[in-house]
C-alpha cells in the first residue's frame, strides 16, 4: 500500500457523483474525492468529432495501401495537400489502432 496509485479522474468523478446522489453537496463530494469542481461539471469530449477530418484523410490514404506505416501515411497526406501536424496525425493513427508491429 506504500506505492499504491490513486484513482483515475473518471473513477473520482463517478465516486463524487454517487456521493452527490447520496445527499452530499457537490463541494463536499469533490473535496472528499479530491476532484476539482470544474472537472466535476466538465462534459467529456469525443475525440472522434474533433479529429474527423484527420480520420477521413488517414482512412482514404490507407485504403490504397493498408500496410504502409505511419510516416508513409503522413507524407502521403502532406503530398495530397493536408497540413496536419505529425503529432496530431500520429495520435489519431494510434487511437485507431493502425500502428502495426515491426515484426
Amino acid at each position: 500500500a506504500f506505492c499504491k496509485k490513486g484513482l483515475v479522474v473518471t473513477e473520482k468523478k463517478s465516486c463524487a457523483q454517487s456521493l452527490k446522489e447520496a445527499g452530499l453537496s457537490v463541494i463536499k463530494a469533490c473535496k472528499l474525492t479530491s476532484l476539482p469542481r470544474a472537472t466535476f461539471y466538465r462534459q467529456p469530449l469525443d475525440w472522434r468529432k474533433k479529429d474527423q477530418v484527420v480520420i477521413d484523410a488517414i482512412q482514404s490514404v490507407l485504403a490504397k495501401s493498408p500496410q504502409s506505416g505511419f510516416w508513409k501515411c503522413y507524407f502521403r497526406l502532406r503530398f495530397q495537400g493536408y497540413s496536419f501536424n505529425h503529432k496530431r496525425v500520429y495520435r489519431v493513427y494510434c487511437r485507431l489502432g493502425l500502428n502495426l508491429k515491426r515484426r
